[in-house]
């Protein structure tokens, strides 16, 4: 193999690695989205945040990072300097660490929580250059945020499907094996303390693996389903906007593949991109747990 063909080949192989969900070398993870605070008013907005993991072997300054939205908003991060929160200010996020985004209008509604749990080192507060996270603020019934590095290179991205419930977020099960499972908060959240949640064995297991198209077959979707879980499938827009159902029910135990046609209801086919493949999977006790996978489009296929 010449040395320009092993390099492809090295591209070929990270490029892969990301889209099928699985973070770069930064270990930067988005852990946690409130995008639905309890209502107060004119604060409601203020009071959202964002919360970041690192889960690689280095420290990180998250000085150098932005978050962005599906508009190409970018916006960069800063240390906090308003109302203490219980969680110290900075830039350098350690090997573990958490980071607590919130806007520069946050009024600590969940003081309570940052009073009665312990907060080692490594746990960090930060805000974001402008009045609102993702400018105009987090929309309750669907959006993305991405985290990009100040290159523009995208290190991860959190989707969300529905509405969370107030004062409810949307939080990554395991964030430390990088788990792109996502479940619904106990009410107020648990901002900058990812790392103390307990996580149910079912969510270590890949619920979801997506296969991607080419030009004789259709992108594969791999539905593994516990005893007494049910899922539905569905394709969406990285902003959140539903393109369409793809399938309204399985049940467990066991293995579903579903072919992903690239089409609209309509028959039209989809225009190149990158699009989001999520499962909703419901639990015999109600609980539901939400599992994206990127969806690529290549232009001029067949």
């Amino acid at each position: 193999m010449s040395h320009s063909t092993f390099r492809l080949a090295c591209l070929v192989s990270l490029i892969t690695c990301f889209f099928a969900g699985r973070i770069l070398a930064a270990g930067l993870v988005i852990s946690e989205v409130m995008a639905h605070p309890l209502k107060t008013g004119a604060q409601s907005a203020a009071n959202e945040y964002i919360e970041i993991c690192n889960i690689g072997s280095t420290s990180v300054d998250l000085g150098n990072c932005l978050i962005a939205t599906p508009g190409g908003a970018r916006q960069r991060l800063i240390p906090w300097d308003g109302l203490p929160s219980g969680i110290p200010p900075g830039r350098m996020l350690a090997p573990g660490g958490i980071a607590l985004v919130t806007s520069p209008g946050y009024t600590r509604p969940h003081q309570a929580w940052f009073s009665s749990v312990p907060h080692p080192a490594g746990r960090i507060h930060l805000t974001i250059e402008g009045s609102r996270l993702g400018v105009y603020g987090l929309p309750d019934s669907g959006g993305a945020i991405f985290l990009e590095d100040a290159s523009g290179k995208l290190l991860d991205v959190f989707v969300w499907h529905e509405d969370a419930g107030e004062d409810r977020s949307w939080e990554r099960s395991n964030p430390a094996n990088n788990t792109d499972a996502l479940q619904r908060s106990q009410h107020g959240g648990t901002p900058g303390s990812a790392a103390l949640r307990d996580t149910a064995a079912a969510t270590r297991r890949e619920c979801l693996i997506l296969r991607q198209p080419d030009r004789r077959t259709p992108a594969l979707a791999i539905l593994t389903l516990a005893q007494g879980e049910e899922a539905r499938l569905s394709l969406h827009t990285l902003d959140g906007r539903t393109v369409r159902r793809i399938l309204e029910q399985a049940r467990g135990p066991g293995v579903w593949r579903i072919p992903v046609f690239c089409h609209l209801d309509d028959g039209r086919q989809m225009p190149a991109g990158r699009f989001l493949v999520s499962a909703t999977i419901t639990t015999s006790t109600g609980g539901q747990t939400h599992v994206s996978r990127i969806l690529r489009l290549a232009p001029n296929r067949r």
